[in-house]
């Protein structure tokens, strides 16, 4: 065979591979499933990704959730969900302080969040930790009820990734999403599906649309 046509199937070749390769990583599928809540005293709720995160001994700072469970089953009916924790500063390092938003029906409602410092092994602040912070009781549990499960939006949140560039699929290829539901401080209810380095979407729960969504390249759509 001429060397001439062994080049150009060598080029042919090359190009074959690339193509398939960029198939792969932009078409491959989404994979999208439900936050998992762990849960203690049955009205605290958080996630082993913050745990794995941010605690230096994880028995410790499940033990302050515990603690948190217990004040809160004396003094209120309501639960909650961790979405923060820090330890105290050098003047106080013996001081754990959480951050913790009411949730309701599996949905974490973002402005009823608590301020809570845990120190030597007890409540010692328990805050709003904004000026409007409330509690919604069990007449507003239609408010947290959605209309649309995770399965059901799953599609409608791959096609916002979708439109993104493929450029960014393939540097950053948002394969897998969390999804878990949120109650917002504009009082709409919506899931927010979690792919990496801090992007997302916003879909309404009751009418299974995009709301907002961010990539990590700055691409931004709104409806």
């Amino acid at each position: 065979m001429p060397k001439k046509e062994v080049n150009i199937l060598s080029v042919l070749a090359i190009i074959i591979l690339i193509a398939t390769i960029v198939t792969v990583l932009v078409c491959r599928p989404i994979i999208i499933t439900e936050r998992n809540y762990k849960s203690v005293g049955n009205n605290i709720y958080y996630t082993n990704d913050l745990l794995n995160e941010k605690a230096r001994e994880k028995e410790q700072i499940i033990g302050c959730y515990k603690i948190i469970s217990d004040y809160i089953k004396e003094n209120y009916e309501y639960s909650f969900f961790v979405s923060n924790f820090n330890y105290g500063y050098l003047s106080d390092e013996d001081q754990i302080i959480f951050n913790i938003n009411q949730m309701q029906n599996n949905t974490i409602i973002l402005k009823n969040r608590y301020h809570v410092v845990v120190k030597n092994n007890e409540v010692i602040e328990f805050s709003p930790f904004y000026d409007d912070a409330g509690f919604f009781d069990k007449d507003k549990s239609s408010l947290t009820t959605p209309t649309f499960t995770v399965s059901q939006i799953k599609r409608t949140a791959a096609k916002a990734v979708k439109k993104t560039s493929c450029v960014n699929s393939l540097i950053f290829p948002f394969s897998r999403g969390e999804a878990y539901l949120e109650y917002g401080k504009d009082d709409s209810l919506y899931y927010k599906v979690v792919f990496k380095s801090g992007s997302y979407a916003k879909i309404d729960a009751n009418t299974g649309e995009v709301i907002d969504t961010y990539f990590d390249d700055g691409i931004v759509y709104n409806r």
